[in-house]
């Protein structure tokens, strides 16, 4: 049952509801709900006053902060304890108002440091002063630094970087060049293993689970097809090739997975290579193990015969269908 209002309680209703803030409101009325208090100051019609009208701000003392000294309306706002409403129903007010002109200069001053040390990334419009086409140059092909190392580096995105490298005309690395800056670069799982960062499966005294068949095969039979791959099965089955989808772990040779797998018995399988993902050419520090070479030799360990066929490949329907038939023959 609703608790009736005492003589007190509508007494500081009164007396607080058309200037204070909600919150002391709240603080002054503990045991009444935000909705019984506009409920009964409805009920007795006691208005709220706008909070701009209760404060008054002097011209003089706006002109002095907001044009002299230069201060955002949110930050004449913060130091007055008001909200920015407040402020610009003054500004409108007295008539006090900057150019678009002066706010972008003012603008400028204010983030001036930002723009010196590359903090704002692609707003900074002065970017070319402060990595000209020289510079840029000797830490891409000197410096053997790739895009993203350079974009780390004056804290913007390696899209910003590949932009000004196209417009200065700076070639970028080829797929060779690329293969020879990556080798030595990947850490054995014993190196690993020596620095701390042991697996979680080795702490638990578990073997690796990507290696044992049967849990391989539960992990890989909720996947499906993705787009590339439906390209691929609707090209073999259309031309009758005889190989079988069996990336959902219907075949787990090693701890991978083939994408097809030969069905007259011949132990032939084709993977289907999306570039971002095991190529480093597009994606520099894409898993070796993923790579064209090292699924070659896996395979052939085996006693397997792999053909890669890669997602650009596939706009070629022509191309791709001999591809296969060829290493069908071979």
């Amino acid at each position: 049952m609703a608790r009736r209002w005492t003589e007190e309680e509508i007494r500081i209703l009164k007396e607080h509801y058309p200037t204070s803030r909600k919150e002391k409101l709240f603080a002054l009325l503990p045991n009444k709900t935000h909705i019984a208090i506009f409920a009964k100051a409805k009920r007795l019609k006691i208005k709220r006053l706008l909070l701009a009208k209760t404060i008054f701000i002097s011209k003089e003392e706006l002109k002095k902060m907001y044009i002299d000294k230069e201060l955002s309306s949110i930050e004449i706002a913060k130091k007055l304890n008001i909200s920015r409403s407040s402020i610009k129903f003054y500004l409108q007010k007295h008539k006090l108002s900057r150019s678009i002109s002066e706010a972008k200069k003012l603008s400028w001053k204010k983030n001036k440091g930002n723009y010196i040390k590359g903090l704002t990334g692609r707003k900074c419009s002065k970017f070319w002063k402060l990595l000209p086409k020289g510079k840029l140059e000797e830490l891409y092909w000197k410096k053997r630094l790739s895009s993203k190392d350079i974009a780390e580096m004056y804290k913007t995105s390696e899209s910003t970087i590949w932009g000004w490298m196209k417009k200065y005309d700076i070639p970028r690395r080829s797929f060779s060049e690329v293969c020879e800056m990556q080798r030595g670069k990947h850490v054995s799982p014993k190196t690993e293993f020596k620095k701390g960062n042991v697996p979680w499966w080795i702490k638990r005294g578990l073997k690796n689970p990507a290696k044992i068949p049967s849990i391989l095969k539960k992990m890989l039979n909720i996947r499906t097809p993705n787009k590339i791959e439906m390209k691929l099965m609707s090209i073999i089955k259309k031309n009758l090739l005889p190989f079988k989808f069996v990336g959902n772990g219907d075949f787990i040779l090693g701890g991978k997975c083939p994408d097809f797998l030969d069905t007259n018995g011949k132990k032939k399988v084709i993977e289907l290579f999306g570039s971002y993902w095991h190529s480093p050419l597009f994606n520099p520090k894409v898993n070796w193990n993923r790579t064209y070479d090292v699924t070659i030799k896996h395979y052939r360990k085996y006693g397997f015969d792999c053909l890669i066929i890669w997602d650009y490949e596939l706009k070629r329907k022509d191309n791709v269908i001999n591809k296969i038939e060829n290493f069908i023959n071979s």
